[in-house]
């Protein structure tokens, strides 16, 4: 069986990739095959009537669906083992920060961030190195501060592990370094802190064990990716 799939996978066009439909979707289409097929079997109207209803619907349902997808605004943070990376969505704007190592692996790209970008219809990325300096549009990037709209995120990884202390909207921690959490919420005052796999267990932990009001902590490999919508 396994040998049959992986035939067919490498057969042309076997595989389309950029699409993403709702179950909802997949179920409608498979109506709209099952009446066109009786109605070429019956010779009767009425089933071709219900197909091309069918067809507007489909179509009425991924304009609506373009439409939402066009207002949002988001902060992405995925969980991919060993990565730092974050995503500024807006619009069909779609700025990717990773190094190499992901971008160029299509394996761990397909599995954790193509399909996010395929449910939203994006765009290839405009992709940057967290260690690059850039102005794109409405979002700026700058000894690992970002800042894209109202929002501001700072990534501490191993390059940066001690940045100019300011306040920030997302406090992204993506290092082995071990952290002290009541400084780190003390001196940034964020409202989210990301924590990724790279992060050493006794910075998680101080994470865990502190009292903090105001900001919530999001641990990637437990909770998954980190999407906020604003």
């Amino acid at each position: 069986m396994n040998s049959f799939i992986i035939t067919i996978d490498t057969l042309p066009f076997s595989l389309i990739e950029g699409i993403s439909i709702s179950i909802f979707e997949c179920w409608l289409i498979y109506f709209i095959l099952l009446f066109f097929i009786v109605c070429y079997e019956s010779r009767r109207l009425k089933y071709c009537i219900y197909a091309l209803s069918g067809v507007i619907l489909f179509i009425a349902f991924d304009l609506i669906e373009d439409y939402k997808n066009s207002e949002k605004k988001q902060i992405v943070i995925y969980q991919i083992k060993g990565e730092t990376n974050i995503n500024f969505i807006e619009n069909q704007q779609n700025i990717f920060i990773a190094n190499t190592t992901l971008t160029e692996n299509t394996s761990a790209m397909l599995f954790n961030v193509y399909h996010h970008w395929y449910d939203l219809d994006l765009p290839h990325p405009v992709i940057y190195s967290p260690t690059d300096n850039f102005e794109f549009q409405n979002i700026i990037g700058q000894s690992n501060f970002y800042k894209f709209g109202s929002k501001t995120l700072l990534l501490l990884d191993e390059e940066i592990s001690n940045s100019k202390i300011i306040k920030v909207d997302i406090l992204y921690i993506s290092t082995a370094a071990v952290l002290n959490a009541k400084k780190l919420i003390n001196s940034y005052q964020p409202h989210f802190v990301v924590l990724d796999s790279k992060c050493n267990w006794k910075t998680i932990h101080s994470f865990q064990d502190s009292t903090i009001k105001n900001c919530k902590i999001h641990e990637l490999k437990k909770e998954g990716a980190f999407i906020l919508d604003f």
